[in-house]
């Protein structure tokens, strides 16, 4: 464990445009568009659900190869918005958490089906165990 801030030297030469910490795991966003997770297995979208010490790049495939422009490390789950505005999640799928209409686990990043008129915003952080989205019908958004 650090008690400090320390540099991720891995991500070197990546230009990192956000970052989230979640329950066991964190991401990371270049400028790129590219998605790194490490951390705990089951959460980091990665072929296979082993650990990971260090940054390691989620396929760009998976995201029909589109930028990722946003991502969220939940408890156990993540959330990723793509730059054309599709949102996938994976990850532990209980009480709804990924939005597929189910609670199994996903591994790998499944794209989450919406109707085609809505749009994502903003996503902010909340309080761990928290979460909230809303749709509004007079504005093509998600909150």
């Amino acid at each position: 464990e650090k008690l400090l801030p320390a540099k991720v030297s891995s991500l070197n030469g990546h230009a990192v445009e956000m970052a989230s910490a979640g329950g066991g795991h964190c991401v990371a966003v270049t400028a790129a568009g590219f998605l790194y997770s490490w951390g705990k297995g089951l959460v980091l979208g990665h072929e296979g659900n082993s650990d990971c010490l260090l940054p390691r790049l989620v396929s760009p495939h998976l995201f029909g190869h589109e930028r990722v422009s946003t991502a969220a490390a939940g408890r156990n789950h993540t959330l990723a918005v793509t730059q054309g505005g599709r949102v996938f999640s994976w990850g532990l799928g209980g009480e709804g958490r990924l939005g597929h209409g189910d609670e199994s686990l996903q591994v790998l990043p499944t794209l989450l089906r919406v109707q085609p008129q809505m749009w994502f915003g903003r996503f902010r952080r909340l309080p761990p165990n928290h979460a909230l989205a809303f749709a509004m019908l007079s504005h093509p958004r998600l909150g």
